[in-house]
């Protein structure tokens, strides 16, 4: 029987039991529609998430450890990944679990050592710079803020105004999103002036003629306010609450957050180092670096792969559903086409008297599974790219109002390729069983039975 033949039995067998073939259609493209949606999701998140991280985070800045692992990576990816599994065993070689961070501050020797590298830029002690609210000057509105020091590896796009230029002490950069909290356009918003509130939480225990000093300085309060003037406004970006500080001000808003006015001076200059690279090719060979000096960093990719291992488990939980739902359909098709054994034992056994042979019978019925399948994840691709379609408008006009042009839904060229492999793949497993039971039917007990 030649391929012409079988996709014209099949047409007809479609024409025949359209109502049978459309149940079929609905379950198979509802799964197909399901995984799609939920591949499409995952990609589109991603790409969207790597832009904007990219965007925004400078690749050549790198977060320098004085210990052998990331402290707070190490401990997040450690819990992460042991959930449900019995606690190991300390090594007391590797001298780091989850909850030992064992920080100590880089000395001035290190920090040297790090500065005369050729491929380093810069090197500046990472600073905890944490403001409780932020106000316009002459306003008692306050507004939620995120601190971030000068040169911690995000990036500045300036849309109006200006950086950082070394000029005066007191200088920050904010993001757009503070013009929309204060009804004002981001080019009037340059030039005024802000207040930073910063509560003081002391990790050390300060002795009583230390104490005594900061009171009669005036540094003792818990409470303090910090003047800046307004000297950029950023580009829309995720970093909407962003308040970028210049590094002298950063300095003095960490002394008071910590309680601790020695900090980042000789002996104590920092936790964590912020190495600026003059490459980003040059991140392997720094790696390599660090590792023989027993040193680790995060870099941004670093940062992505673990947000993106936390999204695949995410992901992967949503896919089940789809292909839950496309195994139940597998079942329906397997259920339809037993019965259409049944129904067509008379012609089965025609086309066997006639001289049709085993094979014949065989991939005929195979090829109605699969022609179904495929249809199904035609089917199922087509109705899940109009709800994304759809989704992406709903969702650039009410959610993501700030991001023009954004598809959350991607769309791959090989995403519907997969969906009808996949669908077809599932239909022909399914109808495996029917054909060979076809296939197996004596002609002359078929007829005799009609």
């Amino acid at each position: 029987m030649r391929l012409a033949d079988i996709l014209r039995d099949t047409l007809c067998y479609v024409r025949q039991r359209p109502v049978r073939v459309l149940l079929n259609l609905v379950g198979i493209g509802a799964g197909a529609m399901a995984i799609t949606l939920v591949l499409a999701l995952g990609g589109g998140l991603r790409s969207f998430i790597r832009h904007q991280v990219e965007t925004i985070a400078d690749k050549t800045v790198v977060q320098v450890f004085p210990v052998p692992e990331p402290p707070l990576m190490f401990a997040a990816s450690t819990i992460i990944g042991r959930l449900g599994k019995p606690p190991k065993k300390i090594n007391p070689k590797r001298r780091m679990n989850p909850g030992s961070f064992n920080l100590r501050f880089f000395t001035e020797a290190e920090v040297k050592a790090l500065e005369s590298l050729p491929y380093i830029r810069r090197v500046i002690p990472g600073m905890l710079v944490f403001a409780e609210s932020i106000r316009l000057v002459g306003s008692e509105d306050e507004y939620e803020v995120i601190s971030i020091p000068e040169g911690e590896g995000f990036r500045m796009e300036i849309g109006w105004g200006r950086g950082f230029e070394g000029g005066e002490d007191n200088e920050v950069v904010l993001a757009s999103g503070y013009a929309d909290a204060w009804h004002m356009k981001p080019e009037d918003l340059v030039g005024k002036e802000v207040i930073l509130k910063v509560r003081r939480i002391p990790l050390v225990r300060r002795t009583f003629w230390e104490r005594l000093r900061q009171r009669l300085l005036g540094e003792g309060q818990q409470i303090r306010e910090f003047r800046a003037k307004v000297v950029g406004v950023t580009k829309p970006s995720l970093l909407s609450m962003a308040c970028f500080v210049s590094l002298p001000l950063a300095l003095k808003m960490t002394r008071h957050l910590l309680g601790d006015p020695t900090l980042h001076t000789a002996g104590r200059w920092g936790l964590v180092a912020i190495c600026r690279l003059r490459s980003y090719d040059d991140l392997p060979r720094f790696r390599k670096w660090l590792k023989k000096r027993g040193f680790s960093c995060i870099s941004v990719d670093d940062r992505l792969g673990f947000m993106f291992a936390i999204f695949s488990v995410v992901e992967v939980g949503l896919m089940v559903f789809g292909v839950v739902a496309l195994l139940v359909a597998g079942i329906g098709v397997a259920n339809t086409m037993v019965a259409s054994v049944y129904e067509r034992r008379r012609e089965i056994g025609v086309m066997k008297a006639l001289g049709a042979r085993n094979r014949t019978v065989l991939v005929l019925f195979s090829f109605e599974a699969l022609l179904v399948g495929a249809l199904g994840g035609v089917c199922g691709w087509s109705v899940a790219r109009i709800l994304a379609i759809f989704g992406d408008a709903i969702l650039a006009g009410y959610i993501l109002t700030g991001w023009r042009g954004v598809e959350v839904f991607s769309f791959g060229w090989w995403l519907l390729p997969l969906c009808v492999l996949f669908c077809a793949g599932c239909a022909f497993v399914a109808g495996l069983y029917p054909a060979f039971k076809a296939a197996r039917l004596d002609p002359i007990t078929c007829l005799r039975e009609e």
